[in-house]
């Protein structure tokens, strides 16, 4: 009795990982899709601010919404 149990708790086991693996694959495949469009949106990001960084000779640009620079003076003792 203890081995039919055994034998059966170990093929529900084998089932919710089977399960687990198919809907793994089916909304991975969908995630995927988010991911690669997220992917997509970090690329354009960084060629537009690569455009900027040309087109300004390389100098940063601080944008109005960065605040005030500062300039830095070292004490020391």
């Amino acid at each position: 009795m203890k081995i039919l149990i055994t034998i059966f708790l170990v093929f529900i086991l084998f089932v919710f990982l089977f399960g687990f693996s198919i809907l793994r694959f089916i909304f991975g495949g969908l995630l995927g899709i988010k991911q690669n469009q997220k992917r997509t949106n970090q690329q354009n990001r960084d060629k537009e601010q690569t455009r900027q960084k040309s087109k300004s000779g390389g100098k940063k640009i601080i944008n109005s919404n960065e605040g005030e620079y500062i300039d830095y003076e070292e004490i020391k003792d």
